[in-house]
């Protein structure tokens, strides 16, 4: 990697989250010069743009929501100047309370991330195994005593 120089790390972040009769809505922003969680950006490559926006609705024991995010960044330094990383997910789910301390749920994650030219198999640039997809289903309980 020639000329693997960093810049130094800075960035803001906010977030809202509003609650009214059993419904939150919120959202968050990160933006500046960063790369991946907290990294450092490379010198002359892309800033660092994140946000996400969910809401929630809560009614007795019945608690369920969603959140949909996306994120921009530089990625590999590998790629100064030819590509930039773009990260988007997806979320749904829910929770029941059958009892005091014993909470059943059932969620579902959606995410995809994408570099042209950055092989993330290998990590070297290339145009093979740029797109990565997850699919997650949880079904469960949590018993807390």
């Amino acid at each position: 990697m020639t000329g693997s120089q960093f810049q130094g790390l800075g960035y803001g972040d906010m977030g809202l989250a509003l609650t009214y009769g059993g419904l939150t809505v919120g959202g968050h922003v990160t933006t500046g010069a960063y790369n991946g969680v907290n990294g450092l950006k490379p010198r002359g490559g892309a800033d660092g743009n994140a946000w996400l926006f969910g809401a929630q609705y809560n009614t007795g024991p019945l608690t369920f929501g969603a959140s949909y995010f996306d994120y921009s960044s530089q990625g590999s330094p590998l790629t100064v100047g030819i590509t930039q990383r773009r990260e988007q997910g997806f979320a749904a789910g829910g929770n029941y309370t059958l009892a005091p301390g014993l909470v059943l749920y059932l969620s579902y994650l959606y995410g995809t991330r994408h570099q042209g030219d950055f092989d993330f198999a290998t990590g070297t640039t290339g145009a093979a195994n740029n797109n990565i997809k997850t699919q997650l289903v949880a079904l469960g309980t949590v018993v807390k005593w």
